[in-house]
C-alpha cells in the first residue's frame, strides 16, 4: 500500500570539523543509510553547501556523500511504501551518532566562537530548512572516498573511543577494516621476529626426535619431530593469510563505489606480502581458532591490534548482520577534524627528526578560572603550535584576538619559555600545481613584556590532496617539503 500522505523532507546538518563515516540499516524492511563525510578543502567548487537528495522507492540503500558544514535535504517519495520506515532508519541513526559523539574523549574547551572549531561535534544532526534546492550529484570520485579513508586510519586516535566496535552490513566496513589492518602491519614490520616452531617431516637423516613407528626396511627416510627457528610461527602466519585475504578483496562486495578503496587495498597487501614472503599462509578457518584465545608474549605485544584485525578480517565482520529488532547494529566511524588537523601539522616535523610532543599542558594558574587547554604541540620543547582547524586568516591583523591573546598567554606562563608561539591554519586551495608551500600570513608579530620577546607566527599549511595521501612517494613528499618550509618559518 503507497502512502497517502506524503513525508516532510528531513534537514541534515553535517558537522563543521568532524569526518567520517555512519551506516545503519533494516534487515525487517531491506532498506538502509550511509554516508560519508570528507574535508571541506576538498569540496569542487561545482558541489553546492546546500544540496537536495531524493531517496525514491527504487533505492533500498541511500548512499550520501557530502563535505563538513554541508546541508542536506533528504525527500521521501509519496508513492514509496517504504518511505515512514526509511524516515524511522534515519532518525534512529541520528540519535545514535548523538548518543556516539556525547560519548566521545575531547579536548575541553571554551563555548565562545573562537574555540568552535575543537569542540566535538556529531557527525551529523538535524539541519534547518534552506530556500537553496540544488539537485545534484552526490557521489565524489573514487580518489576522494579512498583519501577519506587514509585520513581516518592514518591519523584516528588508536587507543580511544570510535574504533571500529559496532559491525553492521555497510559496505563501508569492510574496506576500511582492511586499510586500517595494512596499514597497522606496515607500521609493525620492525616487530617481525623469528621463533621455534615443532615441525613434524620425513628426512634423510634424524633430527630432533625419532618417530619409531615410521622406520620401515629400505627406507631411505624417517619421519622425525624438531623445533625449527624460523618465521613461521602461528603469529605471523595470521597475519600472512590475512594479507592474502585482503589482496583477494575477501568479503568486499561488488560497489563500483569502493573500486578504488579496494585496488589501493589489494596492492598493500601485495606489496607486505612480498615483504612476508618466507611466512606461508594458512587455511583462514584452522588459524582463526587457533589464534582466537591466544594470549601474546611481551615481545609480541605490538601485534595486538594487528591480530584482532585479522580475525575480524577471517570472520568477514563487515558483512555479517547483527540483528536486534529487526534492525542492524549502526557503524559509526567519526573522527574530530581539529584532531586530525593537529596531527597532520605534527607529521612533516616528525618526519623530519623533531621531537614533537602533544602532552603539554597549560598551567594550573588557568585550571582555577575553568580555562584548562591542552596544548596542540610542543616541537623540540621551545615553539608552541597551535593547531586551527578554521578558514585561515588573510592578514595578521585579521586574526581574532582571543586566538592572539590565547598565544601570548602561553608564552608567559609556560615553562620553559617558549621562544616562538604558532597558529597552523590549513591552506584549503587545492592546488597540485604546488601542493606542498608554506606561506606566512604578514610578518611575524613581536609582544615585548618583562619576561622577554616572544614571536607570534602564522601560517598557512597545505591540506594534502587525496592523490597525495594515496601515494605512498607523494606523501612522503609532502612531508618532506611541508616539513621544510616549516622548519624555514619557525626554526630559524
Amino acid at each position: 500500500m503507497t502512502s497517502t500522505v506524503p513525508l516532510e523532507p528531513r534537514y541534515l546538518q553535517v558537522s563543521h570539523a568532524t569526518m567520517g563515516i555512519c551506516s545503519h540499516s533494516s534487515g525487517e524492511h531491506g532498506i538502509g543509510f550511509s554516508m560519508a563525510v570528507l574535508p571541506k578543502a576538498w569540496r569542487p567548487r561545482s558541489v553546492a553547501r546546500n544540496r537536495t537528495i531524493e531517496w525514491s522507492g527504487e533505492e533500498s540503500h541511500l548512499e550520501v556523500f557530502c563535505f563538513e558544514d554541508d546541508t542536506i535535504k533528504i525527500v521521501f517519495m509519496p508513492d514509496d511504501s517504504k518511505s515512514k520506515q526509511k524516515d524511522e532508519l534515519l532518525l534512529d541513526l541520528l540519535s545514535k551518532i548523538k548518543h556516539e559523539a556525547q560519548q566521545t574523549d575531547g579536548i575541553q574547551t571554551d563555548s565562545t566562537e573562537e574555540d568552535l572549531e575543537n569542540k566535538t561535534t556529531p557527525l551529523i544532526s538535524f539541519g534547518k530548512q534552506f530556500h537553496l534546492a540544488e539537485a545534484a550529484d552526490s557521489s565524489p570520485d573514487a580518489e576522494m572516498l579512498d583519501g577519506l579513508f587514509h585520513l581516518l586510519v592514518r591519523f584516528g586516535d588508536r587507543e580511544h573511543s570510535n574504533t571500529l566496535e559496532n559491525f553492521a552490513s555497510s559496505p563501508f566496513f569492510q574496506p576500511l577494516l582492511h586499510r586500517q589492518f595494512v596499514d597497522e602491519v606496515e607500521s609493525n614490520l620492525k616487530h617481525i621476529r623469528l621463533g621455534y616452531v615443532q615441525k613434524r617431516e620425513q628426512l634423510t637423516m634424524i633430527r630432533g626426535r625419532l618417530v619409531e613407528t615410521s622406520i620401515l626396511p629400505h627406507s631411505i627416510q624417517v619421519e622425525c619431530i624438531f623445533d625449527e627457528f624460523s618465521q613461521e610461527t602461528p603469529l605471523l602466519m595470521l597475519i600472512a593469510t590475512a594479507l592474502d585475504l585482503v589482496a583477494m578483496k575477501w568479503g568486499v562486495g561488488s560497489t563500483p563505489l569502493f573500486e578504488e578503496v579496494s585496488k589501493t587495498n589489494q596492492r598493500s597487501a601485495q606489496s607486505l606480502r612480498k615483504y612476508m614472503h618466507s611466512v606461508p599462509s594458512a587455511s583462514p578457518i584452522a588459524i582463526h581458532q587457533r589464534m582466537k584465545s591466544v594470549v601474546l608474549p611481551r615481545s609480541d605485544q605490538p601485534w595486538k591490534r594487528a591480530v584482532k584485525l585479522a580475525l575480524d578480517i577471517i570472520e568477514q565482520k563487515g558483512t555479517n548482520l547483527k540483528m536486534h529488532d529487526g534492525k542492524t547494529d549502526t557503524m559509526i566511524y567519526q573522527k574530530s577534524s581539529s584532531h586530525i588537523w593537529e596531527k597532520m601539522v605534527a607529521a612533516p616535523l616528525e618526519y623530519l627528526g623533531h621531537d614533537v610532543s602533544t602532552e603539554g599542558r597549560t598551567p594550573s594558574a588557568w585550571v582555577g578560572l575553568g580555562n584548562k587547554r591542552r596544548l596542540d604541540l610542543v616541537v623540540d620543547q621551545r615553539i608552541i603550535i597551535d593547531g586551527k582547524y578554521k578558514s585561515p586568516p588573510d592578514k595578521l591583523s585579521a586574526i581574532t584576538m582571543a586566538d592572539r591573546d590565547q598565544m601570548f598567554a602561553y608564552s608567559y606562563l609556560q615553562t620553559p619559555k617558549p621562544e616562538k608561539i604558532v597558529l597552523a591554519y590549513p591552506k584549503y586551495e587545492l592546488d597540485e600545481a604546488r601542493p606542498h608551500v608554506v606561506r606566512l600570513v604578514g610578518e611575524p608579530a613581536q609582544r615585548e613584556g618583562s619576561d622577554g620577546n616572544c614571536e607570534l607566527v602564522a601560517m598557512l599549511i597545505p591540506f594534502p590532496s587525496p592523490s597525495t595521501l594515496s601515494a605512498s612517494q607523494r606523501w612522503k613528499k609532502w612531508r618532506a617539503s611541508v616539513g621544510a618550509g616549516l622548519q624555514k618559518h619557525i626554526m630559524s
